[in-house]
C-alpha cells in the first residue's frame, strides 16, 4: 500500500511541473486500484493536481483536460465533499474552463464530448455535497453562492442555446436542476435561493420554451429531452413561487428579522420581475400545449408534464394565474389518453386545481377558463373543416376535458346568453352524415352493455376513432350539461329544419345516452321530445316491402342498375328511422317508470317496425322494444307484450277494419303473436276472425300479408297446443264413417265409374263397412265431446284457405300450402275435422301436381306428405291411384334427359329431388300396397344410371335404402335386374348398407 501511494504522490509532483497525457492515464489507473476509504481520506491530495491542470488555458491540452475531468469523477462518485472550499474551487474551474471554451469555439458542436464530460463533471460534483457543505455555503458565503451560481446558470442557458447535440443539452438542463439544491432543509436558504433564481428566471424560461416549442420528433429535440426540460422548468418554478415561504412563520425569535428580509427580497424580486417574465412562461407552455395538439406526445413527456402542471398548481401562488389556463387545457387533454395510468394522473391534477386554487383568486381563474373554453368550442368547427386528424383529435379531447372538469357549472354557462345556439350549431355540423356507406341488409345484434349509436361510418368524420371521440363529447356533454333548455332547442330544430332532421336526432341520441334517470323541468321537456318523436313522419318509408325488393335489387345488380337518387333517399329515411327507435329507447331508459304513460301510443309504433323487411330497421327496433321492457320494469318482452295486450288489440282491430288507411297493422300482428302465449287464445281469434274477413275482401289487391299473419297464428297453435295421440277408428261416430264410405267409394264412383261392390272389393268389404257403422251407431248415443277453441279456429282458417288455393300469385300460393299443412297437423287428432277438410284440399292438389310450376309442385307435394303423415290411409286410394302415377310420370320424364341437370339449383331438378326423397315417407304414411312401390321402384331406377349427375344418383340410393327396410324383396328384384348384384344373393342382405356401397364403387347401370 505504501509503495501505491508513494507512486501516486510522485506521479502528483510531476504533473504539477510538466503534466502530460499519459501521465494522467497513470494517474487515473493508480486512483481507481484505490478503496473508497483510502480515495475519501486522500481526497483534497488526489484533487489538488487535477484542479491545476483544469485552469490551463491552453486548447493544446483539451485531451489531457478530458482526462483529468473523467478522474475527477471517479474520485467524486466514490467520495463526499465535506469542504465548502473544495467544492468552490471544482465548480470555480469548471466555470472557468467552460468560459473559456464557448469564448474561443464559435461552434459548440465541434467536441460535443468535452462540453458533456465538462457538465456531468459539474453535476456530480453537486450531488457530492453533504448536508454541511450547503449549510455553510448558505449561511456565511451567500455572496460567492450568488456569484457562483449565476456563472453556471447563465453558462448552461448559453450553452443550451449554442448546442444542437440533445446530449449536451440534455445535460445542461439537469446541471441547472442539481443547482436548485434539493437538500437544503432551512427556509431562510430556500428564500435566498428563490430570490435569487427569480432573477435567473426569464433566462431560464426563454431556454425552455425554446426546446418545448420544437416537436420531440425533430432531430435536435427527442423525448428524454423534452422531459429533461419540462422537469428543469417545473422544479425552477415551484422553487421561485413556493407558497410555503409565504406561510411558515420564522422559527424562532433571533432570525425572524432574517427571515423577514429574505421573504421580502423575494417578493419584490418576484414582483420586479413578473411583468416580464409571465408572458415568457405563457409562451412556453402554450408551446407545450401546441406540441400536445399537432403530435402524438410519447407517455414519457405525458407524465411528466402531468407532475409539472400539478407541481405548479398545488404549490405555486397567485402570480401565475395566467399560466394555470395553458396546464389546465394541456393536462385535460391527457385525461383522455388511452393509457390508464396517464389518464387517472392527468384526472387527478385538475381535480387539484379546484382545491389547490386561493379563496380569493378562485373566480378569477375559473373565468380564464370559461372564456377558453368557449373559445375551445368554437375552434373545433375549424379543426373539424381542416381534415387534420391529429388535431381533431386533440381537440375533441380538450372539450371532452373541459366538460368533466366544469361539470355542474356546464349547465349554467350554457344558459349564458347565445352560448347554447352556438354550441348546438356546433354539434350539428359535426353531426353530418354520409348515407352512402349505409348497408340496407345489415342485421346489427345489440349488446345489452353496448350504447345503441349508429356505427361511425355514417359520420362524415374521416376515422372511427376521430367519431367515437365525438360520441363521447356529446354523451359527457349530456351527462353535465342536459337542460330542458338544450332539449327545446333540438326540438324546435329537429320540427323546423327537414334538412337536418337525421343529425338533429344524432345530437339528441348521443346526448341522452349520458344522461342518468332524472325528474323535475328535465322529466317534463322529455315527455314533450317524445310527443314530438311520436308524431313525425320519419316512421313511414314508401313501404318495408318496396324498400327491401330496392335493397335486394340495388345489392345484386350493383349501382349502375340502380336509381341512385331513389337508394340514397331510402338510406336516408333508414337511418332517420333507426334514430327514432333510438332515441325512444334512450328516453325510456332516462325516464324510468314515468315513460308508461306513453307506453300505449310508443308500444304499437315499435311492434310495427320489429317486422320490418329491412334488417337495420328490424334490429334497431328490437333492441328498442328491449330497452322500453326494461325501463317500465317488465323481466321480458313477452311480458311487456301480454300486459298491454288489451290496449293492442283495440287498436289493432280498428286499424284493420281501416286496412286501406293502415296498411303496416296486419305487420304489428303478427308482431304480437310471436309474444303471446295461449292464454291470449279468445283476444287472437277474434282478430283471426276480422283477418278472415279482410282476406276475403283483400284477395284480388294483397292477400300476401294476412296469409302470413295467418301462418303465424297457425305456427302459435301448433306450438301452443301439441297434438295428442290419434283417436282409434272405431271410437268415430257415423258421421265420420260417412265421410270414410264417401272418400273411399262415392268419390270413386263419380270419378272412374266403378259400382259400390267393386269399390268394396279394393278397400275391404261391404261386411267391413257395415260393422264399422254399426258401432258408429253405438257410439253416436254417447255424449259429443266439445270441439276446442283451437280446433275451431285452426279449422276455419284451413277452410278460408282452401278457397284461395287457385290464386296466380304464387307467393301467396307457397303461403297457404304451408298454412294448410301446419294447421293439418294442429288437428290431426281431430278426424272429424280433418278428413273433410282433406277432402276439401285435395283437388287443389293434384291440379298443382298436373302443373308446370316447380316450386309450386314442390310445396305442394310437402303439403301433400304432410296431410297423409296425419290422415294415414284415409288418402291410400287417392294418392296410390292419382297423386303417385302423375309424380311417377314425371320423375320418369326427368330421367330420360340427362342434359337438364347440369345445375344441381335448378327448379326442376329440386323437385325431382324431393320426390325421391320423400316418396317413401309418403309410402309408409298411406301403408301403401307392393304395387305402389313398385311403380315408384321403377321411376327412380334410372337414376341409378352411372352417367346420372352424382346428386341424383345419391337421390335414387337413399330412395332404396328406406325401401330396403320395409320392402327388401321388391329391392333384391330391381337390383337383379339391372345386375348390380347376384341372383343368388340372399335377400335378408339387401339391408346391408355394404351392398349400397357397390354403387358408389361404380357398379351401378351401364349406358
Amino acid at each position: 500500500m505504501g509503495e501505491h501511494l508513494f507512486a501516486i504522490q510522485g506521479l502528483s509532483l510531476q504533473m504539477l511541473k510538466e503534466p502530460n497525457t499519459e501521465q494522467a492515464q497513470q494517474y487515473a489507473h493508480l486512483i481507481k486500484a484505490l478503496d473508497k476509504t483510502a480515495v475519501a481520506d486522500l481526497q483534497p491530495c488526489l484533487i489538488f493536481p487535477l484542479l491545476r491542470i483544469l485552469r490551463k488555458r491552453d486548447s493544446k491540452l483539451r485531451r489531457l483536460q478530458e482526462v483529468s475531468l473523467t478522474t475527477l469523477q471517479d474520485i467524486l462518485c466514490r467520495s463526499r465533499l465535506v469542504s465548502w472550499s473544495a467544492f468552490k474551487d471544482i465548480a470555480g474551474s469548471t466555470c472557468v474552463m467552460l468560459q473559456d471554451t464557448l469564448k474561443k469555439e464559435k461552434d459548440v458542436t465541434l467536441d460535443e464530448v468535452f462540453y458533456e464530460t465538462l457538465l456531468e463533471t459539474m453535476s456530480i460534483a453537486f450531488r457530492a455535497c453533504s448536508s454541511t457543505v450547503w449549510a455553510e455555503a448558505f449561511g456565511t458565503s451567500r455572496d460567492v453562492v450568488s456569484v457562483l451560481w449565476s456563472n453556471i446558470v447563465f453558462l448552461c442557458v448559453d450553452l443550451i442555446n449554442k448546442s444542437s447535440a440533445r446530449n449536451v443539452r440534455a445535460s445542461a438542463l439537469g446541471l441547472i436542476q442539481q443547482t436548485l439544491v434539493p437538500e437544503l432543509r432551512t427556509d431562510e436558504s430556500k428564500a435566498f435561493l428563490a430570490g435569487l433564481f427569480a432573477s435567473f428566471l426569464p433566462g431560464i424560461t426563454a431556454t425552455c420554451s425554446s426546446v418545448l416549442a420544437k416537436p420531440a420528433g425533430s432531430p435536435f429535440v427527442g423525448t428524454q429531452l423534452m422531459v429533461q426540460a419540462l422537469n428543469t422548468f417545473s422544479s425552477v418554478l415551484c422553487t421561485v413561487f413556493d407558497n410555503s415561504l409565504r406561510v411558515h412563520g420564522p422559527a424562532s425569535p433571533e432570525s425572524s428579522g432574517t427571515r423577514t428580509a429574505e421573504t421580502s427580497t423575494t417578493v419584490r424580486a418576484s414582483s420586479a420581475w413578473l411583468e416580464e417574465t409571465v408572458p415568457k412562461i405563457a409562451i412556453a407552455v402554450r408551446s407545450v400545449d401546441s406540441v400536445v395538439i399537432s403530435a402524438d406526445i410519447s407517455p414519457e413527456v405525458a407524465s411528466t408534464f402531468i407532475c409539472f402542471a400539478e407541481l405548479v398548481i398545488t404549490k405555486c401562488d397567485r402570480t401565475l394565474r395566467p399560466c394555470l389556463v395553458h396546464l389546465v387545457r394541456t393536462v385535460i387533454i391527457f385525461s383522455e389518453h388511452q393509457t390508464p395510468e396517464i389518464s387517472d394522473a392527468a384526472t387527478r391534477c385538475v381535480e387539484n386545481l379546484k382545491e389547490a386554487s386561493l379563496p380569493d383568486q378562485t373566480s378569477l381563474v375559473w373565468i380564464d377558463l370559461q372564456d377558453d373554453l368557449i373559445s375551445s368550442f368554437e375552434a373545433l368547427t375549424s379543426t373539424v373543416e381542416s381534415g387534420l386528424e391529429s388535431s381533431i383529435v386533440a381537440s375533441f379531447k380538450l372539450c371532452c376535458g373541459y366538460v368533466k372538469l366544469f361539470g355542474s357549472r356546464l349547465s349554467w354557462i350554457l344558459g349564458a346568453g347565445n352560448v347554447l345556439d352556438r354550441v348546438i350549431f356546433l354539434l350539428l355540423s359535426i353531426a353530418e352524415l354520409d348515407y352512402t356507406t349505409t348497408d340496407l341488409m345489415a342485421y346489427r345484434e345489440f349488446d345489452t352493455n353496448e350504447p345503441s349509436i349508429l356505427p361511425c361510418s355514417l359520420l362524415k368524420l374521416t376515422k372511427s376513432s376521430i367519431a367515437t371521440l365525438f360520441f363521447r363529447f356529446t354523451s359527457r356533454l349530456g351527462t353535465v350539461g342536459v337542460q330542458p333548455g338544450m332539449l327545446s332547442r333540438l326540438t324546435e330544430e329537429f320540427l323546423r329544419n327537414s334538412l337536418t332532421r337525421c343529425e338533429t336526432l344524432l345530437v339528441l341520441r348521443c346526448l341522452l345516452d349520458g344522461v342518468e334517470k332524472s325528474d323535475g323541468p328535465v322529466l317534463d321537456q322529455l315527455s314533450m321530445v317524445l310527443e314530438v318523436l311520436l308524431q313525425s313522419d320519419g316512421w313511414t318509408l314508401s313501404t318495408s316491402a318496396q324498400a327491401a325488393v330496392l335493397s335486394r335489387r340495388c345489392i345484386t345488380e350493383g349501382w349502375s342498375q340502380a336509381d341512385e337518387k331513389t337508394l340514397l333517399q331510402l338510406k336516408k329515411d333508414v337511418v332517420c328511422l333507426q334514430l327514432l327507435l333510438q332515441n325512444i329507447a334512450a328516453i325510456a331508459k332516462v325516464m324510468g317508470t314515468a315513460f308508461r304513460q306513453h307506453l300505449h301510443v310508443a308500444l304499437y309504433m315499435i311492434l310495427e317496425k320489429t317486422e320490418s323487411e329491412i334488417p337495420p330497421i328490424q334490429s334497431t327496433a328490437l333492441h328498442c322494444l328491449s330497452q322500453v321492457a326494461e325501463a317500465c320494469q317488465y323481466a321480458s318482452i313477452a311480458d311487456l307484450v301480454c300486459d298491454n295486450m288489451e290496449y293492442l288489440i283495440n287498436d289493432i282491430v280498428l286499424r284493420v277494419r281501416q286496412l286501406h288507411r293502415h296498411p303496416k297493422t296486419i305487420f304489428v300482428l303478427k308482431a304480437v303473436l310471436s309474444y303471446t302465449d295461449k292464454n291470449a287464445l279468445p283476444e287472437v281469434a277474434h282478430i283471426v276472425e276480422v283477418v278472415l274477413d279482410k282476406l276475403d275482401e283483400f284477395h284480388h289487391a294483397a292477400p300476401g300479408p294476412f296469409a302470413a299473419v295467418l301462418l303465424t297464428v297457425v305456427v302459435k297453435m301448433k306450438r301452443w297446443f301439441p297434438a295428442s295421440k290419434k283417436v282409434p277408428a272405431v271410437r268415430q261416430d257415423s258421421k265420420v264413417y260417412g265421410v270414410i264410405r264417401y272418400l273411399r267409394t262415392g268419390y270413386r264412383d263419380q270419378t272412374s265409374g266403378q259400382t259400390p261392390n267393386e269399390g268394396n272389393e279394393m278397400n275391404g268389404t261391404v261386411a267391413d263397412e257395415e260393422e264399422v257403422e254399426e258401432e258408429g251407431t253405438i257410439e253416436t248415443e254417447e255424449k259429443k265431446e266439445e270441439v276446442p277453441q283451437h280446433v275451431k279456429l285452426t279449422v276455419e282458417i284451413v277452410r278460408r284457405s282452401a278457397y284461395l288455393l287457385l290464386t296466380e300469385d304464387r307467393h301467396l300460393r307457397s303461403l297457404l300450402l304451408d298454412v294448410i299443412r301446419e294447421g293439418c297437423e294442429v288437428i290431426q287428432s281431430r278426424q272429424e275435422q280433418l278428413l273433410p277438410l282433406a277432402h276439401k284440399i285435395w283437388q287443389s292438389l293434384i291440379t298443382f301436381h298436373r302443373g308446370s310450376d316447380f316450386i309450386i309442385m314442390r310445396k305442394a307435394f310437402e303439403c301433400l306428405v304432410g296431410l297423409t303423415s296425419v290422415a294415414g290411409g284415409f288418402l291410400r286410394y287417392r294418392v296410390v291411384n292419382e297423386a303417385i302415377p302423375l309424380v311417377a310420370k314425371f320423375v320418369g320424364t326427368r330421367s330420360l334427359n340427362r342434359s337438364r341437370y347440369s345445375d344441381e339449383w335448378d327448379p326442376g331438378t329440386r323437385l325431382t329431388i324431393s320426390f325421391i326423397s320423400l316418396l317413401p315417407q309418403l309410402l309408409k304414411n298411406i301403408e301403401a300396397e307392393d304395387s305402389a312401390w313398385e311403380i315408384c321402384a321403377t321411376a327412380v331406377l334410372p337414376f341409378l344410371d352411372a352417367e346420372q349427375p352424382k346428386f341424383l344418383q345419391e337421390a335414387a340410393l337413399a330412395f332404396f335404402q328406406g325401401l330396403a327396410g320395409t320392402q327388401p324383396d321388391l329391392v333384391h328384384v330391381k337390383l337383379t335386374e339391372v345386375s348390380c348384384i347376384d341372383e343368388d344373393q340372399p335377400v335378408h342382405n339387401i339391408v346391408h348398407e355394404d351392398i349400397f356401397d357397390l354403387f358408389s364403387n361404380g357398379r351401378c347401370i351401364k349406358a
